[in-house]
């Protein structure tokens, strides 16, 4: 929740206090933003946690810009208040829009480039990529092969039999869900072709299967 948002937010759910009638159906949505913003944004300080509080408190924060520009347009000549008006739009715009826009999570970035550069030899669309999880075959535009329930010892022959070119696992879950492939991969019929490193020295694990 950005400083610029907090302020028209805060405002919004006062001016709804001061209504008789708020404690019915607002008290739920009240409920629900001070979890989100209190137990989550405040505790585990990640912006995940808090994005999900905008779009139910939109509401609000409108109510808070509509009153605002009522009264600076009953305080200032028709003129001034909507320079006024602007000014603070574009100020409000210009500090939310850009943190809006970027990647919530700019740490697991190395995802996506591991996906975007097996997307760029996905030339057909039928590649086919055994992973533990669906994020890299997202932005791949691949068929995932999952491999969270197969054991080590049938990976050689399982991948062979589904036809797989890749194997992209993030290190860490690569070492806690298939230790003994994590060790030797080479024994399993994977070539270690790129690593995508994140920002705290996460590893994407991309091999070719031999």
């Amino acid at each position: 929740m950005h400083y610029s948002y907090l302020p028209f937010l805060l405002l919004g759910v006062f001016l709804l206090a001061r209504r008789d009638d708020w404690l019915g159906p607002q008290l739920l949505l009240i409920g629900t933003v001070l979890f989100y913003v209190v137990g989550f944004a405040l505790i585990y300080v990640k912006r995940r946690y808090s994005l999900q509080a905008v779009p139910i408190s939109l509401a609000w924060v409108a109510l808070a810009m509509w009153w605002a520009w009522d009264k600076t347009q009953l305080a200032l000549p028709p003129t001034t208040a909507r320079f006024v008006a602007l000014s603070v739009l574009v100020v409000f715009l210009g500090a939310t829009l850009p943190k809006t826009l970027r990647a919530v999570s700019r740490e697991k970035s190395y995802v996506r480039e591991a996906g975007w550069y097996l997307k760029a030899r996905n030339k057909d669309g039928s590649l086919r990529v055994a992973a533990l999880d669906d994020r890299v075959t997202f932005y791949a535009g691949a068929t995932i092969v999952p491999l969270d329930k197969i054991e080590a010892s049938q990976i050689t022959n399982y991948l062979r039999e589904q036809r797989v070119v890749y194997f992209a696992a993030e290190s860490k879950i690569f070492a806690q869900i298939l230790p003994e492939v994590s060790r030797q991969p080479e024994a399993f019929g994977l070539t270690l072709e790129k690593s995508f490193i994140g920002t705290r020295n996460d590893r994407m694990l991309l091999f070719t299967v031999t």
